[in-house]
Order: structure tokens, then sequence, then C-alpha cells
């Protein structure tokens, strides 16, 4: 809702490509970038291959939290875009122990980095972003002054249904679809 719909858009370390699928068929022109996993559901949208310099927004879904060094891996984002939004959840204010919150995820280990709210207004600040947030894992750094209230009702599941209708967004899937096939026969 606050972005050009006729803007490209990238999913940071997007696993299979699935998010980036559904949102091109939802008719929003996303790319997949992803450094560890195969893309099978996105292949000819690789962020690599289309050589786009700026986007008008980067996803990062349950990313930070694996990173070794988040800060420089943020730092390239926001050399590609002015405009962020991530999934990590914020770290308690009590500090929980390890056995007490489910986000340390124990039983496999690949957690190795925790958010706080302060954290969370440090990146905000040193890179001069504006930072709008669900208070819970949805986090969104822009340059851009939005409502704190229309971002929260954004953030509702029902009202992104509402926004496609609303907007008149056109699925891609045929359009994907017939440059899949040019893809697949070598054109």
């Amino acid at each position: 809702m606050f972005y050009k719909k006729e803007k490209q858009f990238l999913d940071y370390a997007g696993g299979y490509g699935l998010f980036v699928r559904i949102m091109r068929n939802l008719g929003l022109n996303f790319y997949w970038q992803d450094k560890y996993a195969n893309n099978l559901f996105a292949k000819t949208f690789s962020a690599e291959e289309s050589n786009i310099k700026n986007y008008g927004l980067i996803t990062a879904f349950e990313v930070l939290e694996h990173l070794e060094d988040p800060i420089k891996e943020l730092e390239i984002l926001f050399n590609l875009s002015s405009h962020i939004l991530i999934s990590t959840e914020l770290l308690p204010e009590h500090k929980p122990k390890p056995n007490e919150w489910h986000y340390f995820a124990l039983e496999h280990g690949q957690h190795i980095g925790f958010f706080s709210k302060k954290t969370m207004e440090f990146i905000t600040n040193k890179y001069g972003f504006n930072y709008y947030t669900n208070g819970s894992d949805i986090h969104l750094f822009t340059k851009m002054k939005i409502s704190k209230f229309l971002f929260k009702l954004v953030m509702r599941f029902k009202f992104s249904l509402l926004y496609r209708y609303v907007f008149k967004l056109k699925s891609l899937q045929e359009e994907d679809q017939a440059k899949m096939i040019k893809y697949q026969k070598g054109l």
C-alpha cells in the first residue's frame, strides 16, 4: 500500500522462491535472491539475472537471526532500497533464559542473533531510517514517513486481501508461465 505496484521488489534470502511466486501471482513484480537455497518456484526471476540496482521494497523474512554479521547484511540491503521489511521476533524485555523462549530454537541452533526494540532503534538512528513495527515480529525500515496506525492496519491479513481488489492488481502468472516456457526451450 505504501509502495508503487509498478516497482520491482526483492525477497532477500527467499528460500525456494515460494513467496516470490505468490507475490507475482498477486500482481507484484518480485524477484528472488538466496545464497543458500535452490530457486524452485521463481526460476526466471532471480535478482542476479535481472541486473536491477534499486528495489521499491526488499523483504527479508526470518533471515536476520541466522546471520553472523546482520549489520553488514543490512548495509547491503540499504544500498539496494530505502525500504526494508523484515520479520524477526523481538527479544522480550525480561531477557529470558535459553529454555524460557522458543525463538532461541535450541533444537537446531540456527538462530544466532537476537534483536531487541533498542537494537532496532539503534539501526534506525545509525542509518537515518524511520522504523515501524507491529511490536512483535514485523519491522519496516523506511525513508518514508507513514502513519503508525496505518502500518499496523496494513499488517493485518484480511486488509492485504482487500488491497489486492482495491488496487486491481492483475496476476503475473500467465506472463510468467510464457517466460518460463521460453526459458525451458532455451529461447
